[in-house]
């Protein structure tokens, strides 16, 4: 494989109907989309990159989809009181999927989301938030870089300097307004 074509692994965007991996290749980003009956394959320049964003969030469909299952099964354990057997097995049922439900919405996903001209590219991290920073972080320098060099070519003034990119610590609570600032908070 040439130099030009090489491609570095960031993450993927997997659900139910897709599966999405996105690479890092010299002059941006590659997304490959595997759905059921075709190939997708597009690509993201680091120049018309417009926005990046990274944020967390707990929970999911996953969540709900197993609270779900917890609850249909201890109705049916309920119900079911006459046979011991199957009284017990929809209980188990119920305990692993109420188990379930619990660890998927207390365990974090990180999304990383690249908003592109014409197209966007999205990587989630599961329990992997300094990795999904990292990621973002490096997106960041490479659109910046890219389009420093994308103006000093057009022979315009560069962009004015943007501020260093905020990224709250882990473990940061949501700041609240100032009272009196007329902010909701």
């Amino acid at each position: 494989m040439s130099p030009a074509r090489q491609r570095t692994y960031l993450g993927n965007a997997n659900s139910l109907a897709e599966r999405v991996r996105v690479f890092r290749t010299e002059r941006g980003l590659e997304v490959d989309l595997f759905d059921y009956s075709e190939i997708e394959r597009w690509r993201i320049s680091f120049s018309e990159i417009e926005l990046v964003t990274l944020h967390g969030r707990s929970g999911g469909v996953g969540a709900f989809l197993a609270a779900g299952l917890a609850v249909l099964f201890a109705v049916l354990a309920a119900l079911l009181t006459r046979e011991p057997a199957i009284l017990y097995t929809f209980a188990s049922l119920a305990f692993l999927a109420g188990l379930l439900a619990g660890i998927g919405f207390v365990l974090p996903t990180w999304t990383v989301t690249v908003f592109g001209k014409r197209s966007l590219a999205r990587l989630i991290f599961r329990l992997r938030e300094a990795k999904a920073r990292a990621v973002y972080a490096e997106i960041c320098r490479l659109v910046a870089l890219a389009q420093e060099r994308a103006a000093e070519l057009a022979g315009s003034a560069p962009p004015a300097p943007l501020p260093p990119a905020f990224l709250p610590p882990p473990s940061a609570a949501p700041a609240t307004a100032e009272p009196g600032s007329g902010e909701p908070g």
